[in-house]
Order: structure tokens, then C-alpha cells, then sequence
């Protein structure tokens, strides 16, 4: 068996080897239930006690006893769970910290080396991890706190080593939480990951390093980042900037550098795990270090100490990240088993590997890196064992004496047949999860895989023994960083070749959740199983769970109420109408913030009714914080019309261009609309244009945003962008139309929400899209006392539902203070 195949290898069918499998389950028990229960400490206490009981002998049925000792494990890590994930503790910043940042004078100490980030404007920000200590009254008395921080030092290039005192002058800020369903949760992201504040410092001034006292493992720290800086810096003398940031995302694991396209050609073309550290780096390095020491002459105890401390060092160096941690694990706990003279069965290693990285961080249990990766390896294991199988058996049906030539075809035909094996089982187990949590399937990625394999191995092969000369002698590494970079050069223009076809990947609505709940329990049946099911009634089941999913997806929506839903976008706009049919109207996609941000939320929102087509698009006027968000809408939905007024077609203005571009490209009509216009989605539903006229041309652009008038059982809703001045005296010459749901115009400012426009309304509901949360309290005086004002700002996305009979509810995603 080659080595580097050996993480895959066969297993021999006894269950009985594999003592950690049930404790890496209740591990995995204990964290689930204590992140849906957030059970009480004493409960998970008990759990732990009543375990120690159980394996002290303190009962004597062995099967009653061993219950009781997993059961202690699930406490234990539920418990680690609950410490980490927990709210945070009395005296911790959290508790300090507002959501617009409270300005303080803080002392704290860097537990690890700060490092670069470029922020959406493309400005640099240097960030490090602070654990809290005091804060400094102006009286200068020191307040104990605690807690940990991340420190922004905003558009700044500065160094702070792990170890470091210091004092920063800032804001204490409370990390944004998601906004919208299914959006990204900054708070909850730090969370896992021990952080609980944000502390911003506008420039490298603010913080002063007051002393140095490195710790053993500070020290440590700081010579791994050195390593890894001067690594990178050796990277970026390359020909090509794109290369050396995949350069150093496939070495050392760090994605901080990489461009966003870049990061999205690599998904979807099907590659990104290229990208990511784990099984394949850590057995070429595996290997690597077995040759060397036979090379060097070494016994087989040397040997295989060689590798467990440079298999843990690379890890180290490369940042630790759980698939490295779970595949460096993997590899250690089976040369230790050769180390030792045994045999590790595959479920044993993967078991030990599952507790390493969850005792490291429990929370890496949610982490979809982290999940892929325990099944990718579960999944090739068992095609490794069919496979071999399958190889042995054609061994024994060639003659005793075959030729060189067959035995050459053999040998292709074999590694043809196991690499597309591997590629379709690999793709075919991780597709629901990626569907799932990413909206995205690459069928590109199942051929390409195949292609880029050998491509791959000289890739990292070249890669690695790059680093380890440019670690021994930089000078002497220049010819390989060239030959490293010409199949980085490669790997890139194949994958953004294949994310550019036409059907290699579609965004989509994921699956149900229990659906892909259902397919991963079954999935891990199936593997425990194997010995005693057989294969084609395992195959059976997984096939008749697929039809179900499918048939789920296929019986006919149920009839629902209208849906307005106002997209939480910072400053900017994006509103989306959800008709009864099925139908979808957009209103602007785009924001301040970025044009992506505005086009996740609102594909998230399309997806969530289990559509993936945005059947029609208005566009109110050509401002930025409206329109750039619509190419990335336009890659993700199937887009039908969009409806502009002429005066939208500046082409001088470069959102203008780039939408208009990107939605014909993907296959989108387009058409001129002006106040009288109507827009039909549903024979329900009255979409009415109220502003500009054909002939309107103001000096503003604001003033010709195109006003819309949505009616469903007798409830109104006027859409108004950012109408003002002139244009908002236009509208008004209209006779006095009450509606039930007022879109504030401009994001709440006082020029467009005047008393006028209140009394022509006279809305029951008016929401702001705005960053600023003192909006709403502005526009009180304005409005009647019985008219509620929502702020995206304050309450996330705003969702208006109106039934058939006519009754209207809001909701809103977060609750208004």
C-alpha cells in the first residue's frame, strides 16, 4: 500500500477496535445539546460526576456502566461547550461595549501577532486579539476587566507582537450581528473563536505598546509569524500578485490576502478545497519525512519520531486550522500506532482526531470546514476499501506471467477508474452540505478534479520543497518559486476557466434541513454498517431518501400571503415582493457597503421561498447604494425583466454600465417604464407606476427615482427610493393617496420625509433603509403618533405580509429597542 494513500486505507470490519467512536459521538451529544438547550452547568457537572462514578467501578452492569461513562464524556464536552460559547462572564467588556462603540482608554496584552487585513475600500487595517485587563478612568484609577477584544487599527500598517502591553485609545463596540435571515453573524463568528468585543482605533497613535513580556508561547508565536511573513514576502517577489495569494493560502492556509473573485472562481469551479490545508498536504508531507529519514538511514523508531514532531510543526505553522488539526492528528495517531507495533482501525483515527479538534475548539463542530472535511476522508476510506477490493479481485483473473504492457494498461486503467470513483463519491456525499450552507452546486468540479490531480501533487510537491529550501537558503530557492509559480498560473486559469461555463455551477435554493439531516444520518449508517449491509441496500435507501427530497422539492407551493420584505443593507436599498403566485418583484439591490452584500441578502430572501428567479427588477435611479449589488444578483438568479426610466441610462456613471452589462449577460429583458405604467406578475396584484413621467428629466437624481404603488386586497404600498425636492413636489400634485406601508424616501433624511408627504400618506406603517439609528426618532415629529417607524438600523429586515382577506402584519428580524 503506497503511504500516501495510507490515510484512506482499508479497515478490517471489527468495531470493537475503535474504543473512541462512541466518545467522539457523545462528545458530539454534549455540544449539540448544550448549543439548542444551553443547559445549566449543573446538569452537565452531574453528567461529568455520574461518569467518573461509572468508570471507577461504581456500577457494576458493564453495559450500564459504559452508558454512564459516555455519558460523562458528553458532559464534559458539553460543559467545555458552555465555557466557551456561554454568555459572557460578569466584569467582561461585553457588558461595557455599545452597538455604536463607547469610547474608552483600555489596557490589555496581544495573545498572538497582529496581521494585515484590506478592508472594502480597499484600505489596509491592521487587527490583533487583545485580552482585556483594565480600563483607565479619566481619574486615572484602573478598572479590572475582562474579556477578549479584537483591535482595529483602522487604515494602518502596523506590528504588534503576541506578548505585548498595551494601551489603546478607542471605541469599545459590540460586534454587529446578522441583520437579515440567513446572514452572515459577525458576533456569533468571533464568538466561536473566544472573542466577544470590537475595539477600533483610528490611527497607530492610539494604541501605545507600553511593555513586552512574551510568554514561552508569545515567543513562539512571534517566530512562527516571522516564518510565515518572510514566507509570504518571498511569495509576493513573484511575477503575479494572484499567485502568490493562492501561493500562500495552499502552503500555509491563510486566505486573508485573497481577492473575493478569486475566492469565488475557486468555488465555483468546484477546487476551492485545493485551497485548503488537509489530507493531501499532510500526506505529501507524510511521505515526504518517511523517505527522508529511510534516506538518512534512520531506524524505524527515528523515523517515525520525525514525522509526528514535523507533522505537529507544520501544523503549527500553518495556523492550526481544524482540517490540518484533523488530518495532522489523523497521521501522528497512526505513525504512533506503527511507532508502537499495532494497527489503528481507520474509525479509531478518525475518532482521535474528531476529540483533538473539538477539544481544541468545540464550537469547529459547526464549522462547515471542518465538517467537509471528516467526510471527505470518511467517504474516501470506504471507496479506498472498494476499490481495493475491486483490484485484488482483477489481480487474481490475470495470467501468472502478463505482460509489461498489460500490466502498464492495468495500472491506467485502475488509477483512471479509482480517481473517477473517488471524484463522483467525494462530490456526490459533500453536495448537499454545500447546497445547504452555500446555495451552490459545481458540476464543473467533477471533472476537473480528475484533470487537476496530477497537477495538484507536482503543485504541492514543488510547493513544499520550495518552503523547506527558502526556510534552509532563500537565495538558493529562486529556480523553484518560478516552477511553483508557472503551475500556480495554471491551476488559476483552469479554474477560472470552468467557473466561466455556461452550466458548471448554479446557485440554488439548499435543501430542507431535515432532509440533509436525514441523508447524513443514513450516510454514517451506511459506513458503521457496511460490513454487515449490503452494498446495494445501502445504496437503496440513500437513493429512495434522494427521491424524497426531490419529490419535496417538486409538490406545489402553498398558497401564501404577499410578502414585502425591506433587506437590511446598511445605507442603501433593497426591497424585495414576494407575490402570492410565486412571483418575485425586486426593488434596487445595492449599498454603501458593497454591492455583494446587498445581492447575498437579497438572493438569501428569494431562496428562502424556495424560488431561484427574480422574475422582474426595478431600478429607482442610478445611484451606487442602489444598483451595485445587481451583477452579483445577476450571477446567482435566473433574472427576468428589468424596468428602469430612461433617465436611468447615465452611462457616464460606472454602476450604471456594469448592471446593465451584467443582467443582459445573463439572459435578462430590459424596459422603459414611466408614471401610468403597470408591471404584471400576478392578476392579484396591482403594480402601479407613480413617478417620474416619461417626459421628467430633473437636475437631481434623486428626484427621478421611479416611485412604485403595490395593491393586494385593498392594502396599499408605496415604494419611493430616494425621492425629494422637485421630484417628491411632482408626486405630490397627485391627489392624496393613503397607504398602509410607506418606504421612507432617502433613507429617512428631513428634505424627503416632510410634513407634506406625511399628510398625503398618512401611512399606518413608514420603514427606514438606513445605517443610522437615530433616524426613526427624527422623523417621530413628522409622522402621526399612531404611524409606526421601523429602522432596518435598529430592527433588521422589515417583513410586511398582507393576506387575502386584507389583514396586514410586520415583523421584524431583530427586536426594536
Amino acid at each position: 500500500m503506497s503511504l500516501v494513500g495510507r490515510e484512506f486505507a482499508a479497515e478490517e470490519p471489527d468495531r470493537s477496535r475503535a474504543p473512541a467512536a462512541p466518545v467522539a459521538c457523545a462528545a458530539m451529544a454534549g455540544i449539540v445539546a448544550d448549543r439548542l438547550l444551553d443547559g445549566p452547568v449543573a446538569v452537565w457537572l452531574a453528567l461529568v460526576a455520574f461518569g467518573i462514578a461509572g468508570g471507577l467501578g461504581a456500577i457494576r452492569s458493564p453495559w450500564l456502566s459504559s452508558l454512564v461513562v459516555l455519558a460523562g464524556w458528553g458532559g464534559l464536552f458539553g460543559l467545555w461547550h458552555h465555557a466557551w460559547w456561554g454568555a459572557p462572564r460578569p466584569g467582561d467588556v461585553f457588558h461595557l461595549a455599545t452597538d455604536a462603540g463607547m469610547p474608552v482608554v483600555l489596557r490589555g496584552r496581544t495573545v498572538q501577532p497582529s496581521w494585515l487585513h484590506t478592508m472594502a475600500d480597499g484600505q489596509p487595517e491592521t487587527l490583533a486579539v487583545v485580552a482585556c485587563e483594565a480600563l483607565l478612568q479619566p481619574d486615572g484609577r484602573a478598572r479590572p476587566v475582562s474579556g477578549v477584544a479584537r483591535l482595529q487599527i483602522l487604515r494602518t500598517k502596523t506590528t504588534l507582537a503576541a506578548g505585548s502591553q498595551v494601551r489603546v485609545v478607542g471605541r469599545l463596540q459590540r460586534p454587529p450581528v446578522a441583520m437579515n435571515p440567513d446572514g452572515f453573524d459577525y458576533r456569533q463568528w468571533l464568538r466561536m473563536r473566544g472573542i466577544t468585543v470590537l475595539l477600533r482605533a483610528d490611527t497607530a497613535e492610539a494604541v501605545v505598546v507600553e511593555a513586552e513580556r512574551p510568554s514561552l508561547w508569545n515567543r513562539l508565536q512571534n517566530s512562527r509569524h516571522e516564518l510565515r511573513e518572510s514566507a509570504v514576502a518571498a511569495l509576493s517577489r513573484a511575477r503575479r500578485t494572484e499567485t502568490a495569494v493562492i501561493g500562500e493560502a495552499l502552503l500555509l492556509g491563510s486566505r486573508n490576502r485573497m481577492p473575493d473573485e478569486l475566492r469565488e472562481a475557486f468555488a465555483e469551479s468546484g477546487v476551492l478545497h485545493v485551497l485548503a490545508i488537509s489530507g493531501i498536504n499532510v500526506s505529501i508531507i507524510w511521505l515526504g519525512l518517511l523517505l527522508s529519514s529511510r534516506a538518512l538511514g534512520l531506524s524505524l523508531p527515528a523515523g517515525s519520531w520525525i514525522v509526528i514532531v514535523g507533522l505537529g510543526g507544520y501544523a503549527w505553522l500553518a495556523d492550526a486550522n481544524p482540517p490540518i488539526v484533523r488530518a495532522a492528528t489523523f497521521a501522528i495517531v497512526m505513525q504512533a500506532a506503527e511507532l508502537a507495533g499495532r494497527r489503528m482501525a481507520l474509525r479509531q483515527a478518525l475518532s482521535l482526531a474528531l476529540l483533538v479538534v473539538l477539544a481544541l475548539n468545540p464550537t469547529d463542530l459547526f464549522n462547515a470546514g471542518a465538517q467537509l472535511s471528516f467526510l471527505s476522508v470518511a467517504v474516501l476510506s470506504a471507496v479506498n476499501q472498494y476499490c481495493t477490493a475491486h483490484e485484488t479481485a482483477a489481480l487474481d483473473e490475470m495470467p501468472d506471467q502478463p505482460s509489461p504492457w498489460r500490466i502498464l494498461w492495468r495500472v491506467i486503467c485502475s488509477g483512471f477508474f479509482r480517481a473517477n470513483l473517488t471524484t463522483g463519491a467525494v462530490w456526490l456525499a459533500t453536495a448537499p452540505l454545500v447546497a445547504w450552507r452555500f446555495h451552490l452546486v459545481s458540476l464543473a468540479g467533477l471533472g476537473l478534479n480528475v484533470l487537476l490531480g496530477p497537477l495538484v501533487l507536482f503543485l504541492l510537491w514543488t510547493g513544499y520543497l520550495w518552503l523547506l529550501v527558502f526556510l534552509l537558503s532563500p537565495t538558493a530557492a529562486t529556480w523553484l518559486l518560478s516552477t511553483f509559480e508557472w503551475q500556480l498560473h495554471v491551476l488559476l486559469t483552469a479554474a477560472r476557466a470552468a467557473a466561466s461555463w455556461p452550466y458548471g455551477h448554479w446557485y440554488l435554493p439548499g435543501p430542507p434541513g431535515w432532509w440533509v439531516l436525514g441523508f447524513y444520518l443514513l450516510l454514517a449508517a451506511a459506513w458503521w454498517l457496511r460490513p454487515a449491509w449490503p452494498r446495494l441496500r445501502q445504496l437503496g435507501v440513500l437513493l429512495l431518501w434522494t427521491n424524497l427530497g426531490l419529490a419535496w422539492g417538486l409538490l406545489p407551493a402553498p398558497a401564501h400571503p404577499l410578502i414585502c420584505e425591506v433587506i437590511a443593507v446598511r445605507h442603501g436599498l433593497a426591497v424585495v415582493v414576494h407575490c402570492p403566485n410565486g412571483r418575485t418583484l425586486g426593488y434596487d439591490v445595492g449599498c454603501l457597503a458593497g454591492g455583494e452584500y446587498a445581492a447575498a441578502a437579497v438572493c438569501d430572501s428569494v431562496w428562502r421561498t424556495g424560488s431561484r428567479r427574480m422574475d422582474a427588477l426595478v431600478v429607482s435611479h442610478p445611484d451606487a447604494d442602489h444598483c451595485n449589488g445587481i451583477p452579483a444578483l445577476a450571477e446567482r438568479l435566473s433574472v427576468g425583466t428589468m424596468a428602469l426610466h430612461r433617465t436611468f441610462l447615465d452611462f457616464d456613471q460606472p454602476p450604471v454600465v456594469q448592471a446593465l452589462e451584467a443582467w443582459h449577460a445573463a439572459g435578462g429583458r430590459f424596459r422603459l417604464i414611466a408614471a401610468g405604467d403597470r408591471i404584471e406578475l400576478d392578476s392579484q396584484v396591482t403594480i402601479s407606476v407613480w413617478h417620474p413621467a416619461e417626459e421628467d428629466h430633473h437636475s437631481r437624481d434623486n428626484a427621478n427615482s421611479v416611485v412604485l404603488l403595490v395593491e393586494y386586497a385593498g392594502c396599499r404600498v408605496l415604494l419611493t427610493g430616494d425621492l425629494e425636492r422637485e421630484g417628491l413636489a411632482a408626486l405630490l400634485t397627485r391627489p392624496r393617496s393613503p397607504v398602509d406601508f410607506l418606504l421612507s424616501p432617502h433613507h429617512g433624511s428631513k428634505v424627503a420625509n416632510s410634513a407634506e408627504l406625511a399628510a398625503w400618506t398618512n401611512p399606518a406603517i413608514v420603514a427606514v433603509s438606513s445605517s443610522d439609528r437615530l433616524v426613526a426618532s427624527r422623523l417621530r415629529p413628522v409622522f402621526a403618533e399612531s404611524t409606526a417607524i421601523l429602522n432596518t438600523a435598529e430592527c433588521g429586515a422589515i417583513r410586511c405580509e398582507i393576506t387575502a382577506d386584507g389583514e396586514l402584519s410586520v415583523a421584524t428580524y431583530l427586536t426594536p429597542p
